[in-house]
């Protein structure tokens, strides 16, 4: 090991184990040694471990091992989805543009905004310039629209806009004219490529559950076994507590939470403490109709085997958000068991 990497993981090993005594009680050395111990057993990044949970003295280390790290997760899910086709899903114009020509039900596409030009989705026409941008922007999507990197990731640089006179009202930022929009999309210097889309609202039944303005999407696992059956594993729902405009979890900064959900009654499960009350057992709506939508999704990515499905339980039903092909471990015995029964039965070479 570099001397430069050993004193970083040193400093990461102690920031973790101080923070783990604060909130847990405790000493800091057991922090640490439990910390050690689920990197060997489990490859757990020493953050990572806090994050989940599993530093918690209440729970013992076989419990905590029933849980699996992001690395096992990733090292599986490379063998499972080829990196060939990453694409289908990870960016948005491909994915929204192929599931609508299936008939799935996506999220409209208005159009495409870049730094190599764009696409209205009315006209069939290309866009170049902040000009032609600002044009489409002002006259092509509806009073509400969502605009969103293609190939983006953790709900980093969502905005949802909403007209007001001239210009927009950007629920986050504030003002903004079509031109100085048009600039900031063109001009992004993290994103090159976003995508302007249809603002759907939550479902009656989930806004009962938790209000928010946000759109509050479930997570869906899918598998496809290797005689070709495709079933849904895993479930949870993300409620947009933090009170901004997108439902990530972002490790705990945005301030949103993700409860588990029964897969075969759509129950919520027991958040956390300090999380939303009177959430515990809430069936969700459509919950059925969701798992069917991506169970016949999952064939149409097929050699791809196991996808994260972000589904919106919306006024108009069930609608694909996103598929991710490396999705993100759920710090749950649970999720922990769903993947090493696919490990297991993942077939010779997979």
């Amino acid at each position: 090991m570099r001397p430069g990497h050993a004193l970083s993981q040193a400093a990461g090993l102690a920031a973790t184990a101080s923070a783990a005594a604060a909130r847990y009680g405790g000493t800091r050395l057991r922090a640490a040694r439990r910390a050690r111990e689920l990197r060997r057993a489990g490859g757990f990044e020493y953050a990572e471990s806090l994050q989940a949970g599993l530093l918690d003295p209440s729970i013992t280390f076989e419990e905590a091992t029933r849980v699996v790290s992001e690395h096992e997760v990733t090292a599986l899910l490379d063998r499972l989805n080829h990196v060939a086709l990453a694409a289908q899903t990870a960016d948005k114009i491909i994915f929204y543009r192929y599931f609508s020509a299936l008939g799935l039900p996506v999220p409209e596409l208005y159009g495409a905004v870049g730094r190599a030009g764009g696409w209205s989705a009315r006209s069939g026409r290309p866009l170049a310039g902040v000009e032609a941008t600002a044009a489409f922007l002002a006259q092509d999507p509806p009073n509400e629209f969502v605009v969103k990197p293609s190939a983006g990731h953790h709900g980093f640089g969502v905005r949802l806009l909403r007209r007001a006179g001239a210009g927009f009202e950007d629920l986050e930022h504030g003002p903004v004219g079509p031109r100085a929009l048009a600039s900031q999309l063109i001009g992004d210097p993290v994103f090159d490529l976003h995508v302007v889309q249809e603002r759907m609202r939550n479902h009656p039944g989930l806004q009962d559950i938790f209000p928010a303005e946000a759109l509050q999407t479930i997570r869906l696992t899918t598998w496809v076994s290797a005689s070709g059956s495709i079933g849904v594993l895993h479930g949870f729902v993300k409620l947009a507590v933090g009170g901004g405009v997108i439902d990530n979890f972002r490790d705990g900064s945005t301030g949103n939470v993700h409860v588990e959900v029964d897969v075969d009654s759509g129950a919520i499960g027991r958040p956390d403490a300090g999380w939303p009350a009177g959430v515990e057992g809430r069936v969700l709506p459509d919950w059925r109709e969701a798992c069917a939508l991506v169970r016949e999704a999952s064939e149409h990515l097929i050699p791809q085997r196991s996808m994260g499905w972000d589904v919106a339980l919306s006024t108009r039903g069930p609608v694909i958000v996103e598929a991710n092909r490396g999705y993100d471990p759920f710090p749950s015995p649970r999720f922990g068991e769903m993947v090493r029964t696919m490990a297991a039965t993942a077939g010779a070479g997979a």
